[in-house]
C-alpha cells in the first residue's frame, strides 16, 4: 500500500542534492573544455522548471559559464597572431588550451545558446584567431 503522505521536504532535499552536484560540475574555469555542459545545464534547467526555488541554481551556473566565456575570449582577443613565434612556452601553451576552449565552445554553441549563453563572439573569435 502507498503511504499516505510524502515527504516532499526529503524529496527537494535530494533534488537540491543533486542540482549542487551539477552545479559544482560546471563551475568550470578558464582553461577547460566546455564539452558536455550543456548535459549538465540541461538537467539543471529541467529541475528548475519544475521547482522554481531551485532556479537561481542554474542561473547562477549559466553565469558563471558566460563569465568563463568572456574570459577565454578576452584572452585571445588579447593576443597578436604574429607574435606568437616570441611566445614562452608556458604563453604558447595557454593561447592553445583557450583556443581548445574556443573550440568546444563553437562545437557545442548552438546548445549552449538554448541555456541563454552567448556563444557568437565565442565562434566569431575562434575563427578569426
Amino acid at each position: 500500500s502507498y503511504p499516505d503522505k510524502i515527504d516532499c521536504g526529503n524529496i527537494k532535499h535530494c533534488i537540491k542534492e543533486d542540482l549542487l552536484k551539477l552545479q559544482e560540475a560546471v563551475q568550470i574555469s578558464p582553461g577547460n573544455c566546455f564539452d558536455g555542459i550543456h548535459h549538465q545545464l540541461g538537467k539543471m534547467k529541467a529541475w528548475a522548471d519544475g521547482f522554481p526555488e531551485f532556479f537561481h541554481l542554474y542561473r547562477t551556473s549559466f553565469e558563471h559559464l558566460g563569465k568563463v566565456i568572456d574570459t577565454v575570449i578576452d584572452s585571445i582577443k588579447g593576443v597578436d597572431i604574429a607574435q606568437l613565434t616570441l611566445f614562452s612556452m608556458e604563453n604558447l601553451e595557454k593561447f592553445i588550451c583557450n583556443m581548445n576552449v574556443l573550440y568546444s565552445i563553437a562545437n557545442s554553441a548552438e546548445l549552449l545558446h538554448q541555456h541563454s549563453l552567448e556563444t557568437e563572439n565565442a565562434v566569431h573569435t575562434y575563427k578569426s584567431a
